[in-house]
């Protein structure tokens, strides 16, 4: 793995939205006096790096076209609207080495109650290992930022199936400290040092973990369906949209919405996906209007359904383009490049927590009453969109119009099968331009919704009629780290072959 430098603080600006600190200086001092370099900005660091995205607009905008959220136009074909997504990154180990220090120095200060920040340490390396599993399969774990402290530079690779009882553990540990912690801590910039927050969030994340696990269910190693059942009958959970874990954008340089820009071409260029627009047009579901801006040539009123239509994602790039020309096909909302703070960017939801619930009801994995946990998530999931500016929406959402929408085809099915059809649907729509990556985890989960795919266009060479199941492997890799890595790819895949289409050990 590449070395790295010891102390990143990513999110200058940020930082001191949050009060992590009163200038730049602070944050530039020798970092091995704990009086200089405190537990609280270690922390404030440590969870900007796990929620802010890294790239630019187009990137955000080509993590929501690979679960065919939208489609770019104009300024060359992207990637991952044709399903092709390329290399991964271990960029986000680089926090690992900050989080060991960042409870080391509470411990040795005696001026902080190191629980939390033990708390925060386990949950902020489980986020990232979890993330990068997903995304990848086997991956560095538990010689993970070993770097610095015991000079491992060629890491090894621990297996899938090991990394994910690594996550769970963490998240407990996580638990047990939150639920320990007797006074807010310094820091945090998602609920202001509230441990009781912190302890709901991880739960919640636990219950997620454990629903990607669902084809594993039965592992007597990972012990999904009893663990996710104690975690729900232990009742620590997030209760409204209030406990969410989401990034708040803010009025600030460097703290901007991803696709706030004074050039607007990012947003101007990305059309609606027809798959997304139609599904939303089913439910009269008024999210429509937050997403969507009205096509130009719309003789609807911005109010009316009719005036927002979705493009075939699945065309090539001129038939995107010509469509884009012809102006019969809506934009992205005009709030996503005019408002600088605009959606929070929801990690771990509370909407989300229902619908994983409902969905382990319907699997028999706990008792209840499944209806009741989808209905809540969607209600949260619209509230949510409720309390965004409204500016530039054609119709705004309203307390009466959530209260009744449970009807035609929102309203809950009679069958096992098409209530989680709804379940994953609804996930798959409030993950709209917030976790992307999330969406196509899902697909690759359930298999659900059923994207759309056209071998002819197709970039996945290898499997045009399917969208890929992983991201390769860094580059870099093959050059520093080359035998372990060729260890991980011979142990999950039989061969050397670093492959997008490889069936990673979660999904077999």
């Amino acid at each position: 793995m590449k070395s790295i430098f010891k102390y990143i603080v990513p999110g200058v600006a940020l930082l001191l939205a949050a009060g992590g600190c009163s200038n730049f200086e602070e944050m530039n001092t020798d970092p091995d006096t704990t009086t200089k370099v405190s537990p609280a900005l270690l922390c404030t660091s440590a969870l900007t790096t796990m929620a802010k995205f890294s790239g630019d607009a187009k990137a955000y905008i080509a993590t929501a076209a690979l679960p065919k959220y939208v489609a770019y136009a104009q300024e060359g074909q992207m990637a991952e609207q044709y399903n092709n997504i390329g290399r991964g990154s271990f960029t986000p180990y680089a926090v690992f080495p900050n989080l060991d220090d960042m409870v080391s120095f509470a411990s040795k200060s005696g001026a902080y109650e190191v629980a939390p920040y033990r708390g925060v340490e386990h949950f902020v390396k489980a986020y990232i290992l979890y993330r990068l599993t997903m995304e990848m399969g086997d991956i560095p774990c538990s010689q993970a930022g070993k770097g610095m402290s015991e000079g491992i530079m060629k890491v090894r690779y621990d297996p899938q199936e090991q990394v994910f009882a690594t996550v769970l553990a963490y998240l407990q540990t996580a638990a047990e400290n939150f639920s320990q912690s007797s006074a807010n801590f310094s820091g945090d910039i998602f609920f202001g040092g509230d441990p009781s927050k912190w302890l709901k969030a991880t739960n919640a994340l636990r219950l997620k973990v454990l629903m990607s696990l669902s084809a594993k269910a039965d592992n007597a190693t990972l012990n999904v369906k009893t663990a996710f059942a104690d975690i729900v009958r232990d009742g620590r959970l997030m209760e409204s949209n209030a406990d969410n874990l989401a990034l708040t954008y803010v009025d600030k340089p460097n703290s901007y919405h991803p696709l706030y820009s004074t050039n607007d071409k990012f947003v101007v260029n990305t059309m609606m996906s027809s798959f997304v627009v139609d599904k939303l047009k089913a439910l009269n579901d008024y999210r429509l209007f937050y997403y969507a801006a009205p096509y130009e040539n719309a003789t609807a009123g911005a109010d009316q359904m009719e005036a927002y239509r979705g493009v075939d994602v699945t065309l090539d790039f001129t038939g995107i383009n010509t469509a884009y020309n012809s102006r019969d096909y809506s934009l992205l909302n005009k709030r996503y490049v005019q408002q600088k703070a605009s959606e929070p960017l929801v990690l771990v939801g509370y909407a989300e927590q229902c619908l994983l619930i409902a969905e382990a009801i319907e699997r028999g994995w706990v008792s209840g009453t499944s209806q009741t946990y989808y209905e809540n998530g969607v209600k949260a999931a619209l509230a949510f969109v409720m309390g965004l500016d409204a500016s530039t929406v054609g119709k705004a959402m309203t307390q009466d119009y959530i209260d009744g929408y449970f009807t035609g085809e929102a309203a809950y099915k009679s069958s096992s099968a098409d209530r989680l059809r709804q379940i994953w649907d609804q996930k798959y729509l409030m993950t709209f331009l917030q976790d992307c990556d999330n969406a196509y985890f899902e697909y690759r989960r359930t298999g659900w919704p059923q994207l759309p795919i056209d071998p002819s266009t197709s970039l996945n060479v290898n499997a045009p009629d399917k969208l890929p199941v992983r991201w390769m492997y860094p580059s870099t890799e093959e050059t520093t780290n080359k035998n372990n890595l060729l260890e991980a790819l011979n142990r999950q895949f039989g061969n050397e072959a670093d492959e997008i289409n490889a069936l990673m050990w979660v999904l077999k």
